[in-house]
């Protein structure tokens, strides 16, 4: 248990959602012991006093909030409602639906393999003396066990034919991408939790360590409640269950029994890991794009499913600005900042304030200014009336993604003087 205080108190200063597990982690050193309790509670707090609550006490210092002012957690944070936490759980519960990678044709095989590998199982099994119901049996494990795509899809069909199903989308909805940004625990993660948390009444029968494997069971839905009543719903909550899943895990060991469901459970895995890493939409090895080692900066942006103008937006703003020039940038809290620096990271950029952006940028001595989509609208006017030039980077049918502003004087080339960084980093600071 003190290795578990530990990973807590590490935990709360990294992801602050880690509190969502402490009711079934303390209810778990409770029920080992009022000893390894005590040990639990003083690891937690040690650690999350030496290594996890800078970060608090630094937004506390700056920003007067212990959440600073946003980054993800405040906005996203919600008054607990029924009606809200049902219509967020229930989303979060449909992305746990999880087809990534699985296409028809793949599923297809499976089948195939699971009715060759019965079939070639059975016949081995019964030249060993197995008896007809023996053979059955063991052949029927294993082909269930690689069956849990087709269960995953079966549900994405009942949903879709609901009177108002989540619709399949690149963000929300039930995936059939390959995506870390968007998959979730795949076609066999969702099955073995399922199986693990509806199954559990069975599994407790006379067993010494019935009351800890019902807390760890507990952790997954009692995760989802508390999270679904103070979050706004957003595509990526679903990441977060990765800890409570974990958690759950120990529960796998009766799945793993018999010999012929771990052959079965392990060929899923094995086809996952396999179509994870070849048909990963953002480093494919299926050949539809350059080894993901050889891609450029521009074709890896372009591959980003949130912003895909982006790639386009910095091939545009490479080709109009030198790899070593100065530039200043005016971005919302998600845009990719980090294409600003250039591909050797020689480029000097300047986080200016959103109040009076042209001024910032004539004391700071930067020659270009890049304008992010959210600002684009009120800022663009401002610089178009200081007489700066604009230019549309990254355009589509629906939106302009950045706007290039560019200095009416050309820039005065002192933005790396040590007066003009020392600008720079006051006006970043404020």
């Amino acid at each position: 248990m003190i290795l578990a205080g530990v990973a807590v108190g590490l935990g709360l200063g990294v992801k602050l959602t880690t509190a969502l597990v402490l009711p079934v982690i303390v209810l778990l050193a409770i029920r080992l012991g009022r000893r390894r309790a005590l040990g639990f509670a003083v690891a937690t707090g040690v650690t999350f006093a030496a290594l996890g609550v800078w970060s608090f006490v630094l937004n506390l210092v700056e920003t007067g909030h212990v959440l600073g002012h946003g980054g993800g957690r405040v906005e996203q944070t919600v008054s607990p409602s029924l009606s809200g936490g049902l219509t967020t759980g229930r989303k979060v519960l449909l992305h746990l639906i999880d087809r990534s990678g699985f296409e028809v044709h793949v599923i297809e095989v499976l089948v195939l393999v699971a009715l060759c590998g019965s079939a070639a199982l059975t016949t081995i099994l019964r030249r060993r003396g197995r008896s007809w119901g023996s053979a059955f049996t063991t052949a029927g494990v294993f082909a269930l066990s690689l069956l849990a795509p087709i269960f995953v899809a079966g549900l994405a069909v009942l949903n879709e034919r609901q009177p108002s199903p989540v619709h399949l989308s690149s963000l929300a909805g039930i995936n059939k991408r390959v995506n870390e940004d968007v998959s979730s625990f795949g076609s066999l993660g969702l099955v073995l939790v399922g199986a693990c948390v509806l199954t559990m009444g069975a599994t407790l029968r006379r067993r010494r360590d019935a009351a800890c494997r019902l807390i760890l069971a507990l952790a997954l839905p009692l995760f989802l409640v508390i999270l679904a009543l103070t979050s706004r719903y957003n595509p990526w909550l679903s990441r977060f269950l990765i800890v409570p899943a974990a958690l759950t895990a120990p529960l796998f060991g009766p799945l793993f029994s018999r010999r012929s469901m771990t052959l079965g459970i392990v060929v899923v895995a094995a086809t996952t890991l396999g179509l994870a890493l070849v048909r990963n939409e953002l480093k494919p090895l299926d050949g539809s794009t350059a080894r993901p080692w050889k891609l450029t900066r521009v074709e890896a942006v372009k591959l980003q499913v949130w912003k895909p103008q982006a790639g386009r937006a910095l091939e545009q703003l490479d080709a109009l600005v030198s790899q070593k020039a100065c530039v200043g940038a005016v971005l919302d809290t998600d845009e990719p900042s980090y294409v600003l620096f250039g591909a050797r990271l020689e480029r000097h950029v300047t986080f200016l304030p959103r109040e009076n952006a042209p001024q910032a940028a004539q004391r700071a001595g930067v020659p270009y200014v890049v304008i992010g989509s959210g600002n684009v609208v009120s800022l663009a006017d401002g610089f178009r009336a200081s007489g700066w030039a604009l230019r549309t980077l990254g355009s589509d049918s629906t939106e302009r993604y950045w706007i290039l502003s560019i200095s009416p004087r050309g820039g005065s080339g002192n933005c790396h003087s040590s007066t003009a960084v020392e600008q720079a980093k006051t006006l970043e600071q404020a």
